[in-house]
């Protein structure tokens, strides 16, 4: 919830009750009967009902199964609600003689011995512990204990890639293959330490990463030396008070910078990074060859923008950060003569236009958000300030010509100026060789979410960027 708003018309409300706006209904025995959830999705000005639970007894306390009438069915699990596994008139939930979960629909947890869909999905050993559960779809997990109960080891083997073998406090990745159903315990004939669990956390294992051409580069470091050239990173884990794992800080590091060169020659690789995919790519369409006037530039292709150019935006940048992380933006620019009188373009339109196109076409934001782009992108449009930082009149001597950090929350909410969520900076009333870059300079990220960093030119009068330089630091 902002500062400035009212508990009654916080955007933000996961209340739980019952259905509709009825309360949370119970059996005589105390069973939960009726629950309803509110969420919040991306694109949503307002919190919507993502659970509508019935839950379905037969004649005693043990639980049939789970019915979700949520209207948002095409989303039905995607939002952190309840995923309904949609089985018709048949229990979601098995159980066996000692009252044993043994099949749950909803998770699609059912066929662990390839006996069949709807079939038992978790097999138990004498002491009922579960020692064999299969999950459709993602893999089947593995346990060996002691003859006391004791944990020894546990396996998890996706049906596609690498398995995870945990011994203790170590955990292994175990490049061999396992049959999910082969004999225990595994011998591991390929196992390769990935972590080191405490109480509080765990060592991971990484391989440091150090590379980089002046253009494009990536540093990825931890904070201890192990053998052969291998690096540690701390991760702290946050639970709630049932011990669930909430968040996880890290004290790995990660540096990456990238620039748009707009030469030619790096024409494919840029246009993957910088910019919406497909036709309208700013990096494909704004690329002109360098004006002779930009003396103290060497390159043969820069970007043009503005009103005559035909596009307002040129090179951009979209992708997730952290609360913390610290965004760097610099760009080199040119003109010539004086800004003159502009004809007011839809900065607000050209702008949601580029950013739905990098939601909608890069593999930056998960399925959630780019189901709803349009959606995103009709909310920011009436979201109070965001317009005016989307075209803002700064010197009006100068060219209206800016470079622009904007972050957004995980539901890609618009932060506000106020609370960090904005950096920009306008290029100089007059152009001589001597003119600095454009630089933003370590702008910390005030959520988790996501950082939009682009230039742009609302003038009449041609303006020409090049070397878009953006480094992430966290």
């Amino acid at each position: 919830m902002h500062p400035g708003d009212g508990f009654s018309n916080a955007k933000m409300d996961f209340s739980v009750g019952g259905s509709g706006t009825g309360k949370i209904t119970y059996d005589r025995n105390g069973n939960l009967l009726k629950m309803g959830r509110l969420g919040v999705l991306p694109g949503a000005a307002s919190p919507v009902t993502i659970d509508d639970l019935t839950y379905t007894y037969s004649l005693s306390n043990r639980l049939d199964k789970v019915t979700d009438a949520m209207p948002l069915s095409a989303q039905n699990g995607s939002s952190g609600d309840f995923k309904d596994g949609s089985n018709g008139s048949a229990n979601d939930y098995v159980y066996d003689a000692n009252g044993n979960v043994v099949a749950d629909l909803n998770k699609s947890i059912q066929n662990a011995l390839g006996d069949g869909a709807g079939s038992s999905g978790v097999v138990y050993n004498h002491l009922d512990k579960p020692e064999l559960i299969r999950i459709t779809g993602k893999g089947t997990v593995r346990v060996v204990y002691s003859a006391d109960g004791q944990t020894l080891q546990r396996a998890f083997i996706p049906e596609s890639g690498d398995a995870t073998v945990t011994i203790n406090e170590f955990v292994y990745q175990e490049t061999a293959s396992l049959a999910p159903l082969a004999a225990t315990p595994f011998s591991g004939t390929g196992l390769a330490l990935t972590s080191i669990l405490f109480e509080e956390g765990r060592i991971r294992v990484i391989t440091p990463v150090s590379t980089g051409d002046g253009i494009e580069g990536l540093i990825v470091s931890g904070n201890l030396s192990l053998p052969n050239n291998k690096e540690g990173a701390y991760d702290y884990y946050i639970r709630d008070y049932q011990e669930n794992v909430r968040m996880i800080l890290t004290e790995e590091s990660h540096t990456f910078y990238g620039t748009a060169t707009m030469e030619t020659g790096r024409a494919t690789r840029e246009a993957a990074i910088f910019g919406q995919p497909g036709a309208g790519n700013e990096v494909t369409i704004t690329r002109v060859a360098k004006p002779t006037g930009w003396t103290n530039n060497s390159s043969a292709a820069v970007s043009r923008t503005g009103n005559q150019a035909g596009t307002n935006i040129g090179p951009n940048l979209l992708y997730r950060v952290m609360a913390g992380d610290k965004v760097s933006a610099q760009v080199s620019y040119y003109f010539t003569g004086s800004p003159g009188s502009s004809s007011n373009p839809d900065m607000l339109l050209n702008m949601l236009t580029s950013l739905a196109g990098s939601i909608g076409g890069r593999n930056v934001t998960g399925g959630l958000v780019k189901s709803n782009a349009t959606a995103i992108g009709t909310q920011l449009s009436t979201t109070p300030g965001f317009p005016g930082v989307v075209s803002p009149t700064g010197n009006i001597n100068a060219p209206q010509a800016y470079l622009t950090i904007l972050f957004f929350d995980e539901r890609f909410n618009f932060i506000p100026a106020a609370d960090g969520g904005v950096a920009q900076t306008q290029v100089a009333a007059s152009w001589n060789a001597a003119t600095s870059p454009l630089a933003l300079a370590n702008i910390k990220a005030p959520k988790n979410g996501y950082v939009y960093v682009y230039v742009s030119n609302r003038s009449d009068q041609h303006v020409y960027f090049d070397d878009a330089r953006r480094c992430w630091c966290s």
